[in-house]
């Protein structure tokens, strides 16, 4: 993820002016997508600094992930990659992990675990050997291309770190670590938490008194100020307490994204409502965290078409979703033991299924492009760039007038419980009385092709290009028109930006060269793909793919 790609020079020398060599090196763009940030094109999503996109699908999976231990059971290595293998097989791109930053001492939730444990009390320094065990495993994070949110923090609760009374020693820690995380490009920060406010505004025991209101803002403020470089997000996990704001450092500069605690409910009118009303005016990445955790002993008993509507309504408020699959705290049931046989073992759904399918739907637009604009609709809930693309999302069907600007629009009908089944249209000029084709929950896409589909000015005819998938196998035809005198190598990428599959010329059709994503007898992978041609993606409306 380099600024600038070629040859560079260096000259270095010693503060007391001894030599210290020169020389020059090649920087070379690799396939990272870039550090996990604000959306560069609209800061209220995630994105990626350098210009790629990126819908979060998070998923949590407690304290459990980074030990080697758990209750006197083994986790081992495989098993932690056999999840893996699961957990991407799924589609997800992020974990919400707690104790991989700490030793965690509670029951359930890393007590006797074998987790890194960073600082040691004996000498007051770090534990080089167990960063370099924790890094090991953000590693392997990092190389599949999956976003970290650090739930506990370096500061957490009921953990090991030192105490209010040894500055010197927080701050020793606290820069020990940054150094040597900060330029982890997937890691989604949060110092403190959870709940560092939990006991009341000095923290509590739990923080070792260290956490007052006035300790979280100036250490974060000299954090962003004195330590870190590269301008990574921030935030903080707070309680949602009737005495506590959701968010009581929304406003603070230094906080860059929202994490929201709620809302609890099985009303998606209350999602929607109580999410607006915590965000307001402000625009930066808002992770609603806590709103869809299936089987938490804090959360209602939802039921699958719930759980759906508050998946899509949370996105629609203008948030990134996390979902979590559990049986009382946050660190049970399959989000705690992460034993691939105890998916779902408390419910009669696949919740994993349903959030999926709501990420694939929303996926298949220019969701980055689209802000809540819930004056536009009589009914339902609407995100918009007003004049270009309109997203709608209608919790129990039926007819919807939408305030269109400009036009023609293209219009694409989603079943609410089955993004593959769609339905289009051309040419609608007007947005009154849209009626969804099916029963029950759907969303409304419309949107201008020219403004959409293509990325790219230069190539109009990208509208003309044809996707499909067969037998597992990902086809493409390009017109004539794009591919001059030969047929170009065309790469598929995923929507945030890393290379999928390499393509080679094909066979001609009566109309263009066709391509094939060979399957090698196994489904593609569900996921969302963009064509790019000789290096330019001509397609901004997605491929999605949602072979299992």
């Amino acid at each position: 993820m380099p600024d600038q790609i070629g040859t560079w020079k260096y000259v270095a020398s010693f503060s007391d002016g001894q030599p210290a060599g020169s020389g020059e090196f090649v920087v070379s763009a690799g396939d990272i997508p870039g550090m996990i940030s604000a959306d560069e094109s609209n800061p209220r999503w995630f994105g990626f600094k350098g210009g790629n996109h990126f819908l979060m699908r998070s998923f949590h999976i407690g304290d459990r992930f980074f030990a080697d231990n758990a209750n006197g059971t083994n986790w081992s290595s495989a098993k932690r990659t056999a999840f893996l293998d699961w957990a991407q097989e799924q589609g997800y791109n992020t974990l919400s992990i707690a104790s991989h930053l700490l030793k965690r001492d509670a029951d359930g939730r890393g007590q006797g675990w074998d987790t890194p444990n960073l600082w040691d009390d004996g000498s007051n320094k770090p534990r080089a050997a167990e960063y370099q065990k924790m890094e090991a495993i953000l590693n392997e994070l990092s190389n599949r291309k999956i976003i970290v949110y650090q739930f506990a923090g370096i500061y957490g609760k009921e953990s090991n770190f030192p105490p209010k009374g040894d500055r010197a020693a927080q701050e020793l820690y606290q820069k020990y670590t940054m150094a040597r995380l900060l330029p982890y490009w997937n890691i989604l920060w949060n110092f403190a938490g959870p709940e560092p406010r939990i006991s009341g505004s000095d923290g509590g025991s739990a923080y070792q008194n260290s956490m007052s209101d006035g300790d979280l803002d100036n250490f974060y403020s000299k954090w962003k100020e004195e330590i870190d470089p590269f301008g990574v997000l921030i935030s903080v996990q707070n309680q949602r307490k009737s005495n506590f704001p959701q968010d009581p450092f929304r406003d603070k500069s230094w906080e860059t994204y929202m994490t929201l605690q709620g809302p609890k409910t099985t009303s998606h009118k209350e999602v929607y409502d109580r999410i607006r009303q915590i965000v307001g005016n402000r625009v930066k990445p808002v992770y609603s965290q806590e709103t869809v955790w299936q089987g938490n002993q804090n959360h209602p008993s939802y039921t699958a078409s719930q759980i759906r509507k508050n998946s899509y309504t949370a996105i629609m408020a203008g948030s990134s979703l996390n979902f979590a699959d559990m049986s009382g705290n946050s660190s049970s049931g399959f989000s705690g033991t992460m034993d691939l046989n105890d998916i779902n073992d408390k419910v009669s759904y696949d919740g994993h299924a349903i959030v999926h399918n709501v990420w694939d739907a929303i996926e298949t637009t220019a969701w980055w492009k689209l802000d809540p604009k819930p004056d536009l609709v009589d009914k339902g809930y609407c995100l918009a760039k007003e004049g270009e693309e309109y997203l709608v999302y209608l919790p129990d069907g039926g007819t919807v007038n939408v305030s269109l600007t400009g036009g023609p629009y293209k219009l694409r009908w989603t079943k609410g419980d089955d993004a593959t089944t769609t339905q289009e249209d051309e040419n609608i000029s007007s947005g009154d009385n849209l009626q969804t084709p099916w029963s029950g929950d759907a969303l409304l896409h419309l949107y201008i092709q020219s403004a959409t589909n293509v990325m790219n000015p230069k190539h109009p005819e990208a509208s003309l290009v044809k996707t499909w998938v067969h037998q597992g196998n990902l086809h493409v035809e390009l017109p004539f028109a794009m591919s001059e005198k030969a047929a170009p190598e065309v790469h598929i990428k995923k929507i945030d930006g890393t290379l999928a599959a390499v393509l080679t010329p094909g066979k001609k059709s009566t109309t263009g060269f066709q391509y094939t994503w060979e399957s090698a007898g196994k489904p593609i992978k569900r996921g969302v793909y963009v064509v790019t041609i000789n290096g330019i993606s001509v397609i901004a409306k997605p491929i999605a793919v949602m072979a299992p």
